[in-house]
């Protein structure tokens, strides 16, 4: 029975991941592409990502319809656009300190297309194929919402937050705390990010601040 629960819990777990990350891709993707027609193609890595996924969900769905297995697949792709979204932050903050370096050449070269621009158009691409790939996989298991994205992440967020018994200012608060003491108190700063992920609530730690989402409980986790 336990064993069952906690299957139960891990697959509610993991469509919760992946909701998140789908919706902040989805924000970045609408941010930089506003339907504008890109010139430039599917990077050959994700692609394949891409392709290998739809065979592996084929595969699985042909198991006597192994939705866990496919599942367990469809974390890869999540997994690639976390990467193309982290390393689209970096060549954001690089180009940033770039224009704040060199206004005027910035100026000159305002309608000449610069490499890191048409490398950013490649990860946007990316994110597109791979945001599209997971949609349509979640949308043939039945999983996609018919709610909004942006709600449905909302709600997974309220019902972690009731089950740590904390508020989102008393959860903010926490992280601010944290943030202060990852800069001259490490121990602290490892002892509330360990507290906060045994209540379900898992850190992750960006360029752009502290970001947090639900996770397993610690003291749910069975023992091997």
């Amino acid at each position: 029975m336990l064993t069952t629960l906690m299957q139960a819990l891990s697959l509610h777990l993991a469509v919760c991941t992946i909701f998140i990350r789908l919706y902040k891709t989805l924000k970045i993707v609408i941010s930089l592409y506003h339907d504008d027609k890109l010139d430039v193609p599917v990077p050959a890595g994700d692609r394949k990502v891409v392709e290998d996924n739809h065979e592996s969900f084929l595969r699985h769905m042909s198991n006597d319809l192994h939705t866990t297995g496919a599942l367990d697949e469809l974390m890869k792709p999540v997994r690639a656009m976390n990467n193309n979204l982290s390393d689209l932050k970096k060549l954001q903050q690089k180009l940033e300190q770039q224009q704040k370096k060199e206004p005027e050449k910035k100026q000159q070269q305002q309608k000449k297309k610069q490499p890191e621009e048409k490398q950013q158009e490649h990860y946007v691409q990316a994110l597109v194929a791979l945001h599209g790939e997971v949609t349509n996989k979640l949308s043939i298991l039945g999983l996609m919402p018919s709610s909004p994205l942006a709600e449905v992440v909302k709600q997974l967020k309220e019902k972690a937050l009731k089950r740590a018994g904390m508020s989102e200012e008393e959860l903010q608060q926490v992280i601010e705390q944290r943030s202060a003491a990852r800069k001259k108190e490490f121990a602290e700063s490892d002892r509330m990010r360990a507290e906060l992920s045994a209540r379900g609530i898992a850190l992750m730690d960006e360029p752009a601040g502290t970001l947090w989402k639900p996770s397993e409980p610690a003291e749910l986790v069975e023992e091997p």
